[in-house]
């Protein structure tokens, strides 16, 4: 398959911050973005949307069968050593998208459940606004890791308690907290308004 044997485990110099999936490595003028994967598993399951992206993206270039070697070129460390003895004919195939990704899946991939407490615990807990971030910037917060719970852990709150929560860890002070409860009245208390 090419490379250089079994991969450091040390991705390239285009890795993201710690704990995040890469932002890509910059190719030619149709895939100008092909994910990196940094071995970490809390970034696979955005490696793994960013990849099914990048996917269509080929085909609707007509370079479908590219697709993947551009992603197994990159990967290095676990991720290289889970496919590494995958032929180039295997990968070539109509499956070959589909083998690397059942490999890496077994190797890296989260269940819901492993990712619960972690996702509670930040929602719940670690979720404050920082004493230089802006509102805005807590809002973004704040909405990420709502859609989090829900999405992945099927947990809906209930407006009033999310608008509730938003307000309880914005940080502003609880004459601010109250003129914004009564401007907004008790009926209408969502995080749109």
């Amino acid at each position: 398959m090419g490379g250089n044997g079994k991969g450091n485990g040390k991705p390239g110099s285009s890795n993201g911050p710690e704990g995040q999936a890469s932002t890509g490595a910059p190719t030619g003028k149709a895939d100008q973005y092909v994910p990196v994967f940094d071995n970490n598993q809390r970034s696979y399951k955005e490696f793994r949307k960013r990849c099914e992206l990048y996917r269509v993206k080929m085909e609707l270039a007509g370079r479908r069968q590219e697709t993947i070697f551009n992603i197994v070129t990159l990967l290095t460390g676990k991720a290289w050593d889970m496919v590494d003895d995958l032929t180039t004919e295997t990968l070539q195939g109509d499956g070959g998208y589909n083998a690397v990704f059942e490999r890496l899946d077994r190797g890296f991939r989260y269940e819901p459940l492993t990712e619960l407490p972690e996702d509670f615990e930040t929602f719940f807990v670690k979720l404050n606004r920082k004493a230089n971030q802006t509102l805005q910037e807590y809002a973004a917060d704040f909405s990420r890791a709502e859609r989090q719970i829900r999405v992945t852990h099927s947990v809906e709150l209930p407006q009033k308690v999310l608008s509730w929560w938003f307000l309880r860890r914005s940080g502003i002070g609880r004459e601010q907290r109250q003129l914004v409860l009564t401007n907004v009245g008790a009926d209408n208390l969502t995080l749109e308004n």
